[in-house]
């Protein structure tokens, strides 16, 4: 697949806004004394996982850390310098206490100082229980939004062929769906191919897509006539945590559209979205009659039913309406628009594809349009 995008158009533009968080995921634990089975645990929990003993460790390898989130594990005894010193960087994305006695660090909760320390846990269970739901949240979010961000770094190596092998061995196009939500390493997989325009990737798990796609077309048929009758639109929320710059930039973008560059996950529960300290809150309305943003409720499907999720397909477009301040959180106002609008097609970007010929493709990537709009 090929892109050309115009760049003296896009620069000449006023309705163009582009920013991009194409990041990953690092688990960062920071103690001077920690066991095997924590270890264990941790590298169970995700791929990317960084053990430091020492604050000038911490440091270092925060500053090392390039276009990665990082959640943060420290030891009661170093918390309050280390919320001091670094709780500001912007590639902490959330801090947990670690300790024997919460008592000891609860002013830390309390004060509200540091707004991204989440909680406090005395039990390893726990911890790791919440642990794996972060890290579930957190990868869906770092989805959002991605744009004109390529990478010569293939996405296909032998662990995820070897995760895709037993993917594929109880695989059944029914579920793709229930699957897409279960399983961290696919939504991100999928959703890092389809914004860095992967061809090997998307090839590879070409069918999965189309599955997926083909499912929520089904969802919004069946639902369109009932949400019209019922509804004059709908609202559902995302919750992210982005950096003051990029804020800055999107307070000046009001008006400026945004589309996805993979299939982007909502909730109509906005304390869903709220959840672990998202610092910007994506208030997105759909009216009812609008036919060329697909969508689905997927609850019913979902393996976490309780996320009253939204799952909605490739290349949707929204307009940037309202940003508002309001307790503690940056409330983004979006609608959804046609994406049949003129300007829209012609008057930034010129696309060019080239479709894969081999009848195995089924032609997936003429579902993929490899441009956003800001």
């Amino acid at each position: 697949m090929k892109r050309l995008i115009i760049k003296e158009e896009i620069d000449e533009s006023k309705n163009v806004f582009t920013f991009n968080t194409d990041e990953d995921l690092t688990i960062t634990w920071f103690d001077d004394k920690i066991d095997d089975e924590i270890k264990t645990m941790l590298e169970q929990s995700h791929d990317h996982v960084q053990i430091c003993h020492s604050f000038d460790e911490i440091i270092l390898t925060i500053d090392n850390i390039r276009n990665e989130k990082i959640i943060l594990i420290v030891a009661g005894r170093y918390s309050r310098e280390t919320l001091f010193r670094i709780h500001d960087n912007d590639r902490i994305d959330t801090i947990y206490i670690f300790c024997l006695n919460m008592s000891l660090y609860q002013d830390l909760i309390d004060e509200k100082k540091y707004s991204k320390l989440v909680v406090i846990y005395i039990e390893y269970t726990t911890l790791f229980n919440i642990l794996i739901q972060q890290i579930h949240l957190i990868l869906k979010h770092l989805s959002i939004f991605n744009l004109f961000n390529h990478t010569d770094k293939p996405i296909l190596d032998l662990e995820y062929e070897s995760k895709i092998d037993i993917f594929e061995q109880t695989y059944v196009s029914s579920d793709a769906i229930r699957w897409y939500t279960k399983d961290s390493f696919l939504y991100c997989f999928v959703n890092k191919a389809l914004r860095t325009e992967d061809i090997e990737a998307l090839f590879r798990l070409r069918y999965f897509i189309k599955d997926i796609c083909k499912n929520l077309i089904l969802l919004f048929d069946k639902n369109f006539e009932i949400y019209q009758d019922s509804l004059e639109a709908i609202i559902v929320y995302r919750g992210l945590t982005l950096p003051i710059n990029i804020i800055d930039q999107l307070k000046q973008s009001v008006g400026k559209y945004v589309s996805t560059n993979g299939f982007l996950s909502t909730t109509f529960k906005r304390d869903v979205a709220e959840m672990f300290g998202a610092n910007v809150i994506f208030e997105i309305k759909i009216e009812t009659d609008l036919k060329n943003i697909i969508y689905g409720y997927i609850a019913n499907m979902s393996y976490n039913p309780s996320e009253d999720e939204v799952l909605f397909d490739l290349d949707a477009i929204f307009q940037i309406i309202d940003i508002q301040y309001k307790d503690n959180k940056y409330i983004i106002s979006m609608i959804g628009i046609n994406n049949n609008i003129e300007y829209l097609k012609s008057d930034y970007f010129q696309i060019e594809r080239e479709y894969l010929q081999d009848n195995l493709i089924d032609n997936i990537l003429s579902n993929i349009n490899a441009y956003s709009f800001f």
